[in-house]
């Protein structure tokens, strides 16, 4: 079962936000801040957080190199039928065997999308999805600990 957060893993802020006042913009902070190696997903900035966005999530799969499956863990904080799109594009690029898992933050998902990653996308129902309106603001560090101590 993979979890999101895992020795090794890199992170993609889908949504992050060149706004400080922005979910987008603190929750790649968030990342930043507990060293994390994080991408900010961004369609209009260059930069966010002084870090290269790239503009799609398929974007910035599509340059990774990895070797072996599941190695990015997504937070997404855009709104749901954004996330649906953007998750739409990663299958037809045939690019979701790069994804291990996804939290999809509060406001940020639907049924629609969250039954796309987990059936489309490959994610199954277990824990690699995590749609329950808990915010990486409020319970990421209990859970980084958590899985990164398993």
């Amino acid at each position: 079962m993979q979890k999101f957060f895992a020795s090794g893993r890199r992170y993609a802020v889908l949504g992050a936000s060149t706004s400080p006042m922005k979910f987008g913009n603190r929750i790649l902070k968030w990342y930043i801040n507990h060293g994390l190696d994080v991408t900010p997903i961004n369609p209009r900035a260059e930069k966010v957080c002084d870090l290269p966005a790239f503009k799609t999530l398929n974007e910035f799969l599509g340059s990774f190199k990895q070797d072996g499956k599941g190695a990015i863990s997504v937070s997404v904080v855009t709104a749901p039928n954004v996330s649906y799109e953007l998750f739409r594009e990663v299958k037809e690029a045939q690019n979701e065997d790069k994804i291990a898992a996804v939290w999809f933050q509060p406001g940020s998902y639907d049924d629609r999308v969250v039954d796309y990653v987990r059936k489309e996308i490959g994610l199954g129902d277990g824990d690699a999805v995590i749609s329950d309106g808990d915010c990486i603001l409020v319970s990421g560090v209990r859970r980084m600990r958590a899985e990164l101590a398993e």
